[in-house]
């Protein structure tokens, strides 16, 4: 008999407006315990010791609301899996990307990943397959993001909207009025409490003739 044994980490969830269609929280539970007892069946696996990760009523948009999901990361950094098993693939993403990712990261690991609603099991040929295809998809929305980002902020440059961090305003008369008194940009920032780097900025950009003489550094 084999002293190997198999340990599997499965997650399963269900927000409030996803307990319908089938995909209850028991519903996952059952799908991964069925395909558990199958897999050691056909010999696949050996005395399996099985722990769920069970979060209930939880939006998948932010992983600092879903604590099960960070407590199975943190586990995974502890007592590395064989299997990282879920029911239904949007489970382990918010998105194509984000699923693709975080299932590569599984695979550099050296722990296989199962889907169950895509038949998707990274530990046999077929689905580093599926995976390499998915990949693809994941590169191919990143561009088309990419594309409709460019494409949104040139039309809002034709429409006069300015990217990038606000100017910040300085009145040019009491620049003028600071610099004819001798101070110098140091003494002018600290007074109008604004980054040396503005004042000399727009110092250059007006070209103003400063009356100040800096302390040289050596």
């Amino acid at each position: 008999m084999s002293e190997k044994q198999h340990l599997i980490y499965s997650y399963v969830r269900v927000s409030t407006r996803k307990q319908l269609g089938g995909y209850s929280i028991e519903a996952q539970e059952e799908m991964i315990q069925n395909w558990v007892a199958y897999e050691e069946k056909q010999g696949k696996l050996d005395r399996p010791l099985l722990r769920m990760y069970q979060e209930k009523g939880k939006s998948g948009k932010q992983v600092k609301l879903r604590p099960k999901f960070a407590q199975l990361q943190l586990d995974i950094g502890k007592q590395k899996p064989d299997f990282v098993v879920v029911a239904k693939l949007d489970r382990w993403g918010r998105n194509r990307l984000e699923v693709v990712s975080n299932i590569k990261d599984l695979n550099s690991q050296g722990i296989n990943f199962v889907s169950l609603d895509f038949n998707i099991d990274t530990s046999t040929p077929t689905g580093m397959f599926v995976l390499t295809v998915m990949s693809a998809l994941a590169e191919m929305d990143r561009e088309m993001i990419i594309e409709r980002t460019r494409i949104g902020r040139e039309r809002a440059r034709a429409n006069g909207v300015i990217f990038g961090r606000p100017k910040i305003k300085i009145d040019k008369h009491l620049l003028i009025k600071d610099l004819n008194k001798g101070l110098t940009p140091v003494d002018i920032a600290v007074e109008r409490k604004v980054g040396v780097k503005t004042i000399r900025r727009r110092i250059a950009e007006w070209k103003l003739k400063p009356h100040y003489k800096e302390t040289p550094i050596y």
